[in-house]
């Protein structure tokens, strides 16, 4: 494989994975409004802190923090062995 394939490999990979987190992200932001305005009936919109908690509520609920812990975690994991080659590639020691 030369570094040039390596290279292609890595990007297709990062494309794919970004596509996937973005598509994934829409999803769990859409959730989140609907948790958002479901919890915020009654509360009092001076008090920042109310709100702030609100929606790192509705933003655990809805699967954000999951997802862009997988994102770091798990994501770039993926690509790893497309790096690993392109260092091969271009002679370099890791």
């Amino acid at each position: 494989m030369s570094i040039n394939s390596a290279y292609n490999a890595s990007q297709a990979n990062i494309k794919r994975i970004v596509k996937k987190f973005t598509e994934s992200m829409d999803k769990v932001l859409a959730k989140a409004k609907r948790i958002v305005t479901t919890n915020l009936g009654g509360v009092d919109l001076e008090s920042s802190l109310n709100y702030e908690l609100i929606w790192r509520d509705a933003l655990k609920q809805a699967g954000y923090y999951a997802l862009v812990d997988e994102f770091i975690n798990k994501g770039f994991d993926k690509n790893y062995k497309e790096i690993l080659k392109a260092f091969k590639e271009g002679d370099l020691a890791t």
